[in-house]
């Protein structure tokens, strides 16, 4: 409908061009009309060829036979028809104005209608083939319907046979449905003649509607004969045209005209629903509304957060001034709170109906595939990810080249359909699209790496550890820090302690490699986040351009400086698999080995690495190597404090001191004694530190009451009762501790490392992966 848009937009009269155009001879007449197969499909084609709500009252000189198609009326042949008087728009402009999250939503309206169309028609081509002379083994083997072999990336004719579990059952020797025909000396074209939906599964250029009829040319945008004749359909879609032009010129005036526009794109709807274009008008208005309350909500923020007008700082008032004007305060700013909140409500319903809108107009020109891709993007934004996937569906079915070398967007559309099915907790689903990408692409460490977790969060470790296997065997050079560490995860939980050390040693160059290569990516990345940032600022400082861009090149050169700086301080190899070195050597009795491992360890900043520092610490306890345990926990107290100077640290360092003591003698007496000791003066410590703290208070008390100690000094390490009172309260309410849990810190009875990856392990950032 773009052509009579634009002319209506600038003023052009519809009902002049048709007087010009009646003046044509009988003879030019007779030339432009249509034959009788013409007219046959257009009674076939019925949805977008006929409006229920059309007026009945028709000027004289319209045909109300209908009979005619024009040229004129030539839509794009990649619109599909999705509305007729049985399948009416109704039904979809409610789901778009209904608030409740209950419903279907429009897009699965549509869709629902298009699987309904697509098995009718699929049925009725399987019944012509019967009726043919075809065998029923040969028509029920049949499969894969839709024109095209998207798993192929190719084109041509439906595949026959299939996958699944049936896969060599009933499946023909044919390539495609067309052969088939030909090897039954069956007419494809009359085929195709007589159903048009049947182009469908023959491979041809148009494809049905989703309503069940060819999808054929009937709105206006193309060339117009010079004497058309008037019919019923003609008067609709001029009407249509007329006002759509109107909208467009009000949606250009600004936001005063904009409910009108709307309401004239609302009856462009219901005179032509099979034309998208009003649907996307209509998107673009509601988006433009949404970012307007949007910024009235930023507005609001913004005007409270400062001070407002009347109430003044620094002047000298008595304490119910004070009270006074605080109250006056709080009160403007709970009502912009109220007002911003109100205006982002309104902000994400626009939003909503924008994505609505324009996921119809994509569902009526489905070959768009850019704008699929868009609206996939749209629909993570607003956190829709089922819209998302369907949206990256379409976008795949309907593209011709999906997998082309230059500009292929299939690899990446399954990578985010893995993706979203993982955030939504479908590992399942995710793994088909992410075998798909290996089978294109196996040279790829992240799509090996996260197709191992996807294995192990389903419980198929054996699985899991031999895709890493085979990547690491087939591509040594390609491994990441990601893959080698979830691949070490691997083997210790299986506790092939020997082998995760192997792989960490045989894997070392190449993980430096890639360290090198994404630090080096980042620091680019960084250095032009800095250069474009100074340049911003500088120009709405008022400086010249070029000395703005100038001052960003010396915010990149400094952003680049620093990142090397950083580098320089890094330790040489990942601690990540420093420590899991350590442990593995540990577990196997390599003590040199471990010491030497742990000692590399402790050269890395615990305040970055502090989670990696706790997990050897409790792995060195826990193989009775305590001075080691002893040395972790105690640095992770003084320089993670906020984190680790809590009871359960406390309580692992109590333990670890009087384990070293008492291992220090072999008079068993004297170790007794002196571990008794060593602990009561930890204790102290920490109660000096924390003395109103129970769980370092009451420890003490204990320890002095095992020394003997008796009387006043006892009573004073005890807490009072209020301190008491409060830490019983506290714990009954406590949430669990944001301490790593012991049980999973351990490889040996109890949770598995590799399972604790997975739960942490982000699927849109696998560059680093702690345990």
């Amino acid at each position: 409908m773009s052509r009579r848009r634009g002319a209506a937009a600038l003023g052009a009269d519809p009902e002049e061009e048709e007087e010009e155009e009646a003046v044509a001879t009988s003879e030019e007449e007779q030339e432009e009309d249509v034959s009788e197969d013409d007219e046959g499909e257009d009674e076939e084609a019925g949805p977008s060829g006929r409006d229920s709500d059309a007026p009945d009252a028709l000027p004289s000189d319209v045909d109300e036979t209908e009979n005619e198609e024009d040229e004129e009326y030539q839509e794009d042949e990649t619109d599909e028809e999705m509305f007729d008087e049985t399948h009416t728009v109704d039904d979809v402009l409610r789901s778009v104005n209904d608030e409740r999250a209950d419903g279907p939503a429009p897009y699965e309206i549509l869709a629902q209608r298009k699987r309904e169309a697509n098995e009718k028609n699929e049925a009725a081509f399987r019944a012509e083939l019967r009726s043919l002379g075809v065998n029923e083994r040969e028509v029920e083997g049949l499969e894969g319907f839709g024109g095209k072999d998207k798993g192929k990336g190719g084109k041509g004719g439906a595949r026959v046979g299939g996958g699944g579990k049936n896969a060599g059952k009933g499946r023909n020797r044919y390539s495609s449905n067309s052969e088939l025909l030909e090897r039954h000396n069956i007419d494809k074209e009359e085929m195709i003649k007589k159903n048009p939906a049947f182009a469908a599964f023959l491979g041809a250029a148009k494809q049905a509607g989703a309503v069940g009829n060819l999808a054929r040319g009937d709105g206006p945008g193309r060339g117009r004969p010079k004497n058309p004749r008037r019919t019923r359909r003609r008067v609709v879609l001029d009407e249509a045209a007329q006002k759509l032009g109107e909208a467009n010129s009000l949606y250009a005036r600004g936001p005063e005209e904009w409910p009108r526009a709307m309401e004239l794109l609302l009856e462009v709807i219901r005179l032509a629903p099979n034309d998208p274009d009003p649907y996307h008008t209509m998107a673009m208005i509601h988006d433009e509304t949404a970012e307007g309350h949007r910024e009235k909500a930023r507005e609001l923020v913004d005007s409270h957060s400062r001070i407002p007008e009347g109430i003044e700082v620094g002047d000298e008032r008595t304490g119910e001034q004070e009270e006074e004007a605080g109250d006056v305060l709080r009160a403007s700013l709970d009502a912009a709170e109220e007002e911003a909140a109100l205006q982002l409500s309104l902000a994400a319903r626009y939003e909503k109906k924008a994505l609505d809108y324009s996921m119809i107009g994509a569902t009526l020109r489905p070959r768009d595939v850019d704008t699929w891709y868009k609206l996939a993007q749209k629909s993570r934004a607003n956190k829709n990810p089922r819209a998302a996937l369907f949206c990256y569906g379409e976008a795949l079915k309907n593209d011709p080249r999906p997998y082309a070398r230059v500009d292929g967007r299939g690899l990446s559309n399954h990578w985010a359909q893995a993706e979203i099915f993982l955030e939504i907790r479908e590992p399942r689903r995710a793994l088909d699209h992410l075998v798909d990408v290996r089978d294109r692409e196996p040279g790829n460490p992240r799509v090996a790496t996260l197709l191992a977790q996807v294995y192990a969060e389903l419980g198929d470790f054996e699985t899991a550890e031999k895709t890493l296997d085979d990547f690491v065997a087939k591509t040594p050079g390609e491994v990441d820090l990601t893959l080698v560490n979830v691949h070490a995860e691997s083997k210790m939980h299986a506790h092939a302690f020997a082998e995760a050390v192997a792989l960490i040693d045989a894997t070392r160059d190449a993980v430096v490699k890639s360290e090198r290569e994404r630090a080096k990516r980042e620091r680019v990345n960084r250095a032009e986040e800095a250069r474009l940032d100074a340049r911003e600022r500088a120009l709405e400082a008022g400086e010249p351009p070029e000395r703005a861009e100038r001052l960003g090149h010396d915010a990149a050169a400094a952003s680049v400086q620093a990142s090397l700086d950083a580098q320089r301080r890094d330790p040489p190899f990942p601690p990540d698999l420093v420590a899991k070195a350590a442990m593995c050597a540990l577990y196997l009795n390599e003590l040199k080995d471990a010491r030497e491992k742990l000692a590399e360890l402790q050269s890395a900043d615990p305040a970055t690495y502090h989670d990696l520092w706790y997990e050897c610490g409790v792995v060195c306890q826990d193989v009775r190597e305590f001075e080691q345990a002893e040395l972790l926990f105690t640095r992770l107290i003084h320089e993670v404090p906020d984190a680790y100077d809590a009871s359960e640290v406390w309580e692992r360092v109590g333990e670890c001191v009087k384990a070293r003591v008492r291992l220090s003698s072999r008079d068993a007496a004297y170790a007794a004694a002196a571990s008794e000791t060593a602990a009561l003066e930890f204790w102290r410590s920490v109660a000096r530190r924390h003395p109103h703290d129970v769980d370092a208070t009451l420890p003490l008390a204990e320890a002095l009451l095992k020394k003997g100690v008796q009387g006043r000094e006892i009573l004073d390490a005890l807490p009072d009762e209020k301190t008491l009172l409060r830490a019983m309260t506290a714990a009954k309410t406590a949430t669990s501790s944001s301490l790593p849990d012991d049980r999973e810190a351990s490889v040996v009875g109890g949770t598995p490392l590799f399972k604790k990856t997975m739960k942490n392990a982000q699927v849109s950032d696998l560059e680093r992966v702690r345990f």
